[in-house]
């Protein structure tokens, strides 16, 4: 019976060891912890250091170890820190506090510039209490990054996170503008963002007024006028100038007093050079044409020198006239923004089936098929094939869309190459009726509910019947759609007609759209008005929506219903 009870006194006070250490590691955690909440770092790191080592006995290393790194990291000793958290992922990778591991560990690796290091631990980070945080240090972390191309290599490695691609838009802003314009554009319109959260260093202030001037230098070629009722050679500028006068005079009524000036470019660029060495020309505070591109060039430079805002041509859709100057803008959207637009439509419409894309050799065609492929691959709609078409070869749109396979009793087909019901979409960046008219009569041959997306201009071809475009449900990207029934068209049409006897052409329309859109904008925001500008509703159209790339980002899609343009949607 010895033995039974020797052990027994052996069990007793084994257990009454384990327990004095038990209590005497309590008691070392607990003083230790007050050192480090009394903020003692230096001691504390000495208390909790015999603490990290494992032992059975002891229930704190991890907590003690943690509070080492964290000791370690307001010490400002960063190596230490971070080698003692390594070593906590490493020996516990089970502990329930690993969130605050990581979070403390990020910290380390941006306080070091190691971006991607941090960046990695930071997205292992899952607590919903953590979460928060961690997206604020992140926000932190890549703001302190100075170079550019190094947020460009963390944009390639995390191509849908938004923090860090408005990271490094205000980045190219802040560091690499104007260099970089063209790469901050896409951003902003690859992940939507809004203008305004990115102030562009200007290097200008602008100017608040009474009266604001407004310098049009338009090809109204004075000299080849006759005086007689008939219709001029160059009517449709004509009527552009007519508009714009028309709406200055309305502006001034209301209150927003307009000096519009008019200088005859003769459609010469010599004279438009000579033109620019007139002194009064610098102290305008908007510039309007001349119209063409030849002459365009150095209206450009002349308001990238002076620091003037320009709208080279209020009519045009080409970027060209941005070309060379920081203050140059569109009034309409240019061909790419109503190609990315055509795509997000067809996204909305037709996201799950494939889309044949149709353009012609022109360049305008090939920039919006461009941007159209480019914004369908990020929207993940596949572009079944993009086809150029030319001259000889305008029978490839009907080959590629309707080559019969099979036919009917009555010679009919009744089944293509390109299988029924297999393709979601046609997308033409043409405005050649040889190519947008193959393209219809092929989707009305296939009757499989094809949508095909043009341009309004298709309407004013007879190549096409309007009754054609309505029953294939054709939709047709419109930057100017009013409807006819709106209110301030029926007025401007009144007040033009009772002024001038004639009905408004669409580019008187325009031209007086445009410039209530410029003076509205000039009071509303002074002469360098991009820096505060902002989506603003049309007189007659739908509006305007400023962008980085300088034209207008609102492009309106209408349909025909019983031979009337309606609208379909804006975007």
């Amino acid at each position: 019976m010895t033995r039974p009870r020797n052990i027994l006194i052996v069990l007793f006070l084994w257990l009454l060891t384990i327990s004095a250490n038990a209590q005497d590691y309590r008691r070392q955690y607990r003083q230790a912890k007050d050192l480090f909440l009394a903020g003692n770092y230096s001691e504390s790191m000495k208390a909790f250091q015999p603490l990290t080592i494992y032992d059975r006995e002891n229930p704190y290393p991890e907590y003690a170890s943690y509070y080492y790194a964290m000791s370690a990291y307001r010490l400002g000793f960063a190596a230490v820190a971070k080698d003692m958290l390594l070593q906590i992922r490493k020996l516990y990778p089970s502990w329930d506090q690993l969130d605050e591991v990581n979070f403390l560990l990020a910290a380390v690796y941006a306080e070091k510039g190691e971006v991607f290091q941090s960046l990695l631990v930071l997205s292992e980070i899952q607590r919903p209490t953590l979460v928060a945080d961690a997206l604020n240090l992140k926000r932190t972390l890549l703001a302190n990054v100075s170079d550019t191309e190094t947020l460009k290599m963390v944009l390639e490695e995390y191509p849908q996170d938004s923090i860090v691609a408005k990271a490094l838009a205000k980045n190219i802003v802040k560091r690499s503008w104007p260099s970089e314009a063209a790469y901050f554009d896409s951003l902003v319109l690859r992940f939507n963002f809004s203008r305004h959260q990115f102030p562009l260093p200007v290097g200008v202030t602008t100017v608040r007024k009474e009266k604001y001037r407004v310098s049009a230098i338009l090809p109204i070629q004075v000299n080849t006028l006759e005086p007689s009722p008939n219709r001029k050679r160059n009517q449709n500028v004509i009527d552009l100038y007519q508009g714009m006068v028309l709406a200055a005079d309305s502006l001034t009524a209301q209150g927003k007093a307009i000096e519009l000036l008019l200088y005859d470019s003769e459609r010469n660029p010599e004279t438009v050079k000579k033109l620019l060495e007139w002194p009064e020309l610098k102290q305008t505070d908007c510039l309007v044409g001349p119209l063409f591109s030849e002459e365009a060039k150095p209206v450009l430079e002349f308001s990238q020198q002076h620091k003037i805002n320009l709208f080279a041509n209020p009519v045009s859709n080409s970027s060209d006239f941005l070309n060379g100057s920081d203050h140059a803008f569109l009034f309409e959207p240019s061909h790419e923004t109503i190609g990315r637009k055509s795509a997000e439509l067809i996204h909305t419409q037709r996201p799950s089936k494939p889309v044949i894309v149709f353009y012609g050799e022109n360049p305008r065609d090939i920039m919006m098929a461009g941007s159209f492929n480019e914004r369908a691959r990020e929207l993940g709609l596949r572009v079944l094939a993009t086809e150029m078409i030319t001259k000889d070869a305008y029978s490839r749109v009907t080959s590629v869309l309707a080559s019969p396979t099979e036919y009917d009793e009555f010679k009919k087909p009744k089944q293509f190459k390109l299988r029924l019901d297999s393709l979601g979409s046609v997308m033409v960046c043409s405005d050649d009726p040889l190519i947008f008219s193959k393209a219809v009569n092929a989707v009305e041959l296939r009757n499989d509910k094809v949508l095909v997306i043009g341009r309004e201009s298709w309407l004013e071809d007879q190549s096409v019947a309007l009754s054609l475009y309505e029953k294939i449900g054709a939709i047709f990207s419109s930057p100017n759609y009013t409807p006819l029934s709106n209110p301030a068209l029926l007025r401007f049409q009144r007040k033009y007609t009772q002024r001038h006897a004639v009905f408004p052409s669409a580019y008187a329309q325009i031209g007086y759209e445009f410039m209530m859109f410029l003076g509205t904008t000039l009071h509303q925001h002074g002469t360098h008005f991009e820096q505060t500008w902002q989506a603003a509703p049309g007189v007659m159209s739908e509006g305007y929506v400023p962008q980085p790339s300088r034209d207008n980002g609102l492009v309106p899609f209408i349909m025909l219903q019983q031979g009337q343009p309606v609208l379909f949607e804006k975007r």
